[in-house]
């Protein structure tokens, strides 16, 4: 526990050298750890922080260690970005060598995703693809892999094609949302909003980061915020923020250092003697104001 504070309190300071130290920590808290939770947080966290401090670090750790994850649904968050970035940036080499680590343990849906994005990639031979598919097919808890695998794999699309590329007998051309330029982001962000899929603005924006203007990114923040969604609301404003380079205004800064729940934190602040502001940092710190987070 001393080793995985002081990890945390070392991310809190920032800055390069602190966050190093913080993963050698975090390291060091794993090895310590006694029950499997402990040791699935500690690990959770290095990884985490390696992902802070270099990508290929961050990559080659999740390969090294993912056969000792005690739960591996402790990880999903983490492998699911991993799987997207490395989708994004088009890393089929790294994308082959996640798949391939997943493989260590029991994670059988997002090893699906990964052999399906693979397969569509057309960087491997049509043998391998062909393969690739027919394990999307057959994940058992997978439907969604499985049903875009039995499609494709009789098909055999290609995932990204360049732009202006036209499917024989199609009229337009065939693009992945990565693709599109900054102003198409925004149309395709408002679809996203139209149609009430605001659970993945947030995921989507970042990967586009810094192509969103600061200013859009504050207009869909105060959105998420109306429709509860505060974590990703106060992730996009600190994107904004970041982005913009300028002073907070005080609206940014009550959206980022929010009070939500306010007569419930009211109420127990007075009960236990203690500060409100307290109870909304330790909030936060613990749970981005996410009522569904479970510690």
């Amino acid at each position: 526990y001393a080793s995985f504070y002081a990890a945390r309190t070392n991310v809190r300071a920032g800055g390069a050298a602190f966050v190093e130290k913080a993963a050698v920590l975090f390291e060091k808290a794993a090895g310590f750890a006694v029950t499997a939770a402990d040791f699935d947080s500690a690990l959770w966290y290095y990884l985490d922080t390696l992902r802070q401090l270099s990508f290929s670090r961050y990559l080659t750790a999740v390969e090294q260690t993912v056969a000792y994850w005690k739960t591996p649904s402790w990880y999903a968050d983490l492998v699911e970005e991993l799987r997207m970035r490395l989708t994004a940036k088009k890393d089929w080499k790294g994308l082959k060598t996640l798949y391939t680590a997943l493989s260590k343990t029991d994670m059988p849906e997002q090893r699906s995703a990964a052999a399906y994005v693979l397969a569509r990639s057309g960087s491997l031979p049509q043998q391998e693809a062909q393969r690739l598919f027919k394990e999307a097919a057959a994940a058992p808890d997978s439907l969604y892999y499985r049903m875009l695998a039995g499609y494709h794999g009789k098909h055999n699309v290609p995932l990204f094609l360049p732009s202006g590329t036209k499917r024989s007998g199609e009229g337009k051309a065939v693009r992945s949302a990565s693709d599109l330029s900054p102003q198409e982001a925004e149309v395709y962000i408002d679809g996203l909003i139209h149609f009430g899929l605001y659970a993945i603005v947030y995921r989507y924006i970042a990967e586009r980061y810094p192509s969103i203007p600061a200013e859009k990114a504050e207009q869909i923040a105060a959105v998420l915020e109306s429709k509860g969604l505060y974590g990703d609301s106060m992730r996009l404003t600190a994107l904004a923020l970041r982005n913009r380079g300028a002073a907070p205004t005080d609206a940014q800064l009550r959206r980022l250092y929010p009070r939500y729940w306010g007569e419930l934190v009211e109420k127990y602040a007075d009960e236990y003697g203690l500060p409100p502001y307290l109870l909304y940092a330790l909030i936060r710190g613990e749970s981005f104001f996410q009522p569904d987070a479970v510690s």
